[in-house]
């Protein structure tokens, strides 16, 4: 009998975190409706955003000629507000001073010398995380924004810096329907690769999402866009594997230091207890000295010099000490 494969048993293969891809499907000015969609479901604007011109438009022959170093996806809407968006794999060191310090530089940057500060319009910086970044907080978007401490009063229209800790969203293909705009464009972007061409549209109809999908089945298809794709994932890869290496051995160097230290500061420890109960020793033997001396002299005894009294242990002083005292109280009574 012959079993026909179905349609939806071929898995596209192609992820959307990879810099390739997300790069021709949010920076690309055709598929302007999709970055619009993503990014209205991140921030949820007051004004939503309806227009928006894409700064650093996704370059073919850049990423053909292994050029291109920008892979965040900068753009500005209609109301002069700036967005820069960035995809990132792993928890890298420095990401969350990396962040800020992008936003405060989209900020910053749109004034020219002798500009009027009124003209600044609001920035927003956001970091896709494939990765987790705060372990021991159960929230999936984190929003920073400038905001007084005590009253929590916000300075509006400045600043802002979105994290969205991506494995911490766990919708499932059966819960779709009921979704959320950004649980499904999480899911899309973190399970494209899982679903062919033909079950994500079924699952994505929106055309906000048909284009992404027509962007992934692209890439399928063309074989220059493959190309590029999987020198950008072997990218990927390779630093990745570069940051585990680091960490690897950034944590054995600094186990290797830590012991060190440990023994150091064990030794050093050692010697300071050492001097301390030497000290405490001596002082003892030269109380118990002192007092021997004294005794003999009431006793009416010849006084043994010090030194003859040091060559003797704590216990012969001890026993020496006991006996003149019994014999004081003996002539008192």
């Amino acid at each position: 009998m012959t079993v026909f494969s179905s349609r939806y048993d071929n898995p596209s293969g192609i992820s959307l975190l990879v810099d390739f891809a997300f790069k021709l499907a949010f920076a690309n000015t055709e598929n302007a409706g999709a970055l619009i969609a993503l990014l209205n479901a991140i921030l949820s604007p007051a004004t939503p955003i309806a227009a928006i011109e894409i700064v650093n438009p996704f370059n073919e022959k850049e990423f053909a000629s292994g050029k291109l170093t920008v892979l965040d996806v900068k753009a500005r809407d209609m109301n002069g507000r700036w967005f820069n968006i960035e995809m990132q794999l792993t928890r890298s060191e420095g990401l969350v001073s990396r962040m800020v310090f992008y936003s405060c530089t989209l900020f910053v940057d749109q004034l020219s010398e002798g500009e009027n500060y009124t003209e600044l319009r609001p920035a927003y910086t956001i970091c896709l995380l494939d990765d987790l970044l705060w372990k021991d907080d159960f929230s999936c978007h984190h929003r920073f924004r400038l905001c007084e401490e005590k009253t929590g009063r916000v300075l509006e229209e400045t600043i802002e810096v979105h994290f969205l800790e991506m494995p911490k969203y766990n919708t499932r293909e059966e819960d779709l329907s009921s979704a959320t705009s950004l649980e499904l464009w999480v899911y899309l972007l973190r399970h494209a690769q899982d679903h062919s061409v033909e079950r994500l549209r079924e699952l994505f109809p929106k055309p906000e999402f048909r284009v992404v999908i027509d962007t992934v089945e692209a890439i399928q298809m063309k074989t220059e866009y493959k190309a590029s794709y999987d020198a950008s994932q072997k990218a990927k890869m390779d630093e990745a594997w570069r940051l585990a290496a680091a960490e690897k051995k950034g944590l054995q160097e600094g186990l290797q230091e830590g012991l060190q230290e440990g023994r150091q500061e064990g030794l050093q420890e050692g010697l300071q207890e050492g001097l301390l109960l030497g000290l405490e020793k001596g002082e003892a033997i030269g109380v118990v000295i002192g007092k021997i001396q004294t005794l003999q002299e009431l006793l009416g005894l010849s006084v043994e010099s010090q030194d003859a009294l040091n060559k003797l242990s704590m216990d012969q002083l001890a026993s020496i000490q006991a006996d003149l005292k019994l014999k004081l109280r003996e002539r008192n009574s």
